[in-house]
């Protein structure tokens, strides 16, 4: 009887993993103009004073980036990463992110971003302008502790193609 725990305990979890991402929704945009093989370095936003479950986003999305060849550095950075979590849905006019590639960084913009959001943001800081947007939608609890799993598979979805491909001109 106890040689079949293990698999079922397996078999269990694996679908939990799997209902768990079936709501899960992905979308990267990325500003056509943007030359990517410039960005050699980055930077997180909110490094300091985070929460722990910030300072391990903040790691999971610095893994990601590594991986694709950039480095993280504490500041003079060639790429500014800006990551937020919405645990509630907001909706409206605010100025939590840029105005879609105008370089306004204090700019209002209006959106409707549901409860359970993450939202990163890469940001060329010597023009100040959003070159990279990830979205992934149902990720986020709106209370208790982040599910990782859940946030690792969103990550790895977002940044699967990045940097994005130039474009021939």
């Amino acid at each position: 009887m106890t040689r079949f725990r293990r698999p079922i305990a397996v078999l269990v979890a694996a679908l939990l993993l799997a209902a768990a991402c079936a709501t899960l929704t992905t979308k990267v945009t990325s500003d056509p103009r943007a030359d990517f093989s410039k960005f050699r370095t980055f930077t997180i936003t909110g490094d300091r004073l985070q929460t722990a479950e910030q300072a391990w986003l903040s790691d999971e999305i610095a893994t990601r980036l590594q991986a694709h060849g950039l480095s993280r550095v504490p500041e003079n950075a060639s790429l500014r990463v800006e990551p937020r979590l919405f645990r509630q849905a907001t909706a409206g006019e605010s100025t939590w992110g840029y105005s879609w590639w105008s370089g306004n960084a204090t700019g209002e913009s209006s959106h409707d971003v549901p409860a359970g959001t993450l939202v990163v943001d890469l940001v060329d800081p010597a023009r100040n302008q959003l070159v990279w947007r990830g979205l992934a939608k149902g990720t986020v609890p709106a209370i208790g502790a982040l599910q990782k799993g859940k946030v690792e598979v969103a990550l790895d979805r977002l940044f699967a193609d990045f940097p994005p491909k130039t474009p021939a001109k």
